[in-house]
């Protein structure tokens, strides 16, 4: 099923019979990481890691605050880090937004080092949360009043 890409992204979702949701969620996220670099979509790989694609904190943030938006849910700061892979984050983002079938229902945990990191409160969600803060105003000190 063709869906004009105009209509909201959860809308979208929603109206794709739910077997075919992870494909589109995917295939987004995949388009929307390879324009913040440069690339071409088929580069971003879903079980290659985020933040091994060049991507900064800031622009993660940016892509966090466009899921929760278009999604309709609140995520924490830490989400892109806890499921570092599309192939992770996908099925994860479907079960929050309530897009996946009963029994598929449950959101995959977090994913290996960084979740034992957060659990033992290594990094906090306000800690992240701080030094993103913090990056964003320095790169605003670039740009210039």
């Amino acid at each position: 099923m063709q869906l004009s890409s105009a209509l909201p992204l959860l809308e979208r979702l929603r109206a794709l019979p739910s077997e075919e949701r992870a494909e589109l969620l995917l295939s987004e996220l995949q388009a929307r990481i390879a324009e913040r670099l440069g690339v071409d979509p088929g580069e971003v790989e879903a079980r290659g890691p985020l933040m091994q694609l060049g991507l900064s904190s800031l622009r993660l943030m940016e892509l966090k605050a466009e899921l929760d938006r278009e999604l309709a849910l609140t995520l924490k700061s830490s989400v892109l880090f806890d499921y570092p892979t599309l192939e992770r984050l996908v099925p994860f983002l479907l079960a929050r937004a309530g897009l996946l079938p009963a029994r598929e229902a449950s959101p995959p945990s977090p994913a290996g080092p960084r979740a034992r990191a957060v659990e033992s409160s290594l990094f906090t969600e306000a800690s992240i949360e701080a030094a993103l803060a913090s990056e964003l105003a320095s790169l605003e000190k670039l740009g210039g009043p």
